[in-house]
């Protein structure tokens, strides 16, 4: 079977994806970018508020027009009671003139950036999961991916971009690693709303071994979510279901906005620790968004890092197949300031929370000397990292508005 031929192909089709197709032929429109998605966008995907730091990122990718044309819904205010017993009138915070960004359906959201990209020239292929890769003497990617039906259909490749999400598939085949800086988890229900919920705020309520998080989703559901330490899941005897509903009956704000919803799925836990890739570059591939790295969901930032990452890195491909190498370890080297000022941004925040500071899970995220040794190297690095000039702040929202 002959394989179609490309300058770039990039595997995944979320906003790290999307973003890096479109940034490619926005900077050189004769570029042949393919771009493989292995759904059809039919299931529900994480991701509900996006920030308003993504209104630049829409700008530069040149659809920010296309993406007002949905009319997503302004996102609801934070509500934080984090760092006080009780004082609504300082920690929970009534609606403020602050943008706080949109409220989106994330499926449709990724869904429209995957349609705009096959609008502005880029081959778009949905139902298409990667099965093999490998690199040819030539420096030639050579893809197998499995389309509709089980068909085969094999691609070929000057550069290829692994965005493939929370389990890449090409990265660790090149020898890059995680760099693991946390254990969190969360543990989490869904409810059905029984009346028509006014309040769309994103609420995180502090506890002596974690925090709850909670947001309405799409389709009048209610997440609640209590995250912790994955080695506290067992101490907490958070299996138990008695033992989850006993917390969360203990929340004093919490708790109320989902006591008259009805429980509609089972207990869940997914895996929420912050990480980056000890390489995100290589000859000849990038990772981007979650495939490079992941945010603390505190910071509600994943989906503009998946963007500015894509941005980026379109900017070392075009360089790299124009001949300069050296840009890919701009690129890297640019992901792990970032990443530095977010770790950086995120002790801040955990920092306001001193009721339980002897408690394991903010023991963790208080005291260096009780940091892994990797956080502390990394972070080493990054404090005169956080003075320079970014483009956003990670806890936008959140960071200075904490009652201390």
């Amino acid at each position: 079977m002959t394989a179609r031929q490309y300058d770039v192909v990039i595997v995944g089709g979320g906003p790290g994806g999307t973003s890096t197709a479109l940034s490619l032929l926005n900077t050189d429109p004769d570029l042949k970018v393919a771009l493989l998605e292995k759904t059809s966008f039919e299931k529900k995907r994480v991701g509900e508020i996006l920030k308003p730091a993504a209104q630049s990122l829409l700008e530069h990718l040149g659809v920010w027009q296309e993406f007002l044309e949905e009319q997503y819904p302004p996102a609801g205010y934070i509500r934080k009671i984090w760092g006080r017993e009780s004082a609504p009138n300082n920690t929970v915070l009534p609606p403020t003139e602050d943008h706080q960004g949109w409220d989106i359906d994330r499926r449709a959201f990724d869904n429209l950036l995957f349609e705009l990209a096959n609008q502005k020239g880029v081959h778009t292929f949905a139902n298409h999961e990667l099965m093999e890769c490998e690199k040819s003497a030539n420096d030639a990617w050579h893809l197998k991916a499995q389309g509709p039906n089980q068909e085969s259909f094999n691609f070929e490749a000057s550069f290829l971009v692994d965005a493939t999400g929370q389990s890449p598939f090409i990265a660790p085949k090149q020898g890059a690693h995680r760099v693991r800086f946390d254990r969190l988890v969360g543990v989490f229900v869904i409810f059905k709303n029984d009346a028509q919920v006014q309040d769309s705020s994103v609420m995180a309520e502090t506890n002596p071994h974690g925090w709850w998080y909670s947001i309405l989703l799409p389709d009048d559901l209610t997440l609640a979510a209590f995250m912790t330490d994955n080695d506290l899941v067992g101490d907490l005897e958070l299996i138990k279901s008695k033992k989850w509903w006993d917390l969360l009956r203990q929340t004093q704000f919490t708790y109320p906005r989902v006591k008259s919803c009805t429980p509609i799925s089972d207990f869940c836990m997914r895996i929420a620790d912050s990480y980056l890739l000890d390489h995100v570059q290589g000859d000849g591939w990038v990772s981007v968004g979650d495939a490079s790295a992941r945010l603390d969901p505190l910071s509600g930032h994943g989906m503009c890092w998946a963007m500015q990452s894509g941005i980026y890195a379109s900017d070392a491909i075009i360089n790299r197949l124009r001949g300069n190498a050296s840009d890919l370890s701009t690129y890297q080297q640019h992901m792990e300031r970032e990443y530095q000022n977010y770790l950086l941004e995120r002790m801040q925040v955990y920092s306001f929370e001193t009721r339980w500071a002897e408690n394991p899970f903010w023991q963790r995220r208080h005291k260096t000397e009780r940091m892994d040794p990797q956080l502390k190297s990394f972070l080493s690095n990054g404090r005169r990292n956080l003075e320079e000039t970014q483009n956003f702040n990670f806890f936008h929202g959140f960071q200075d508005k904490l009652a201390v």
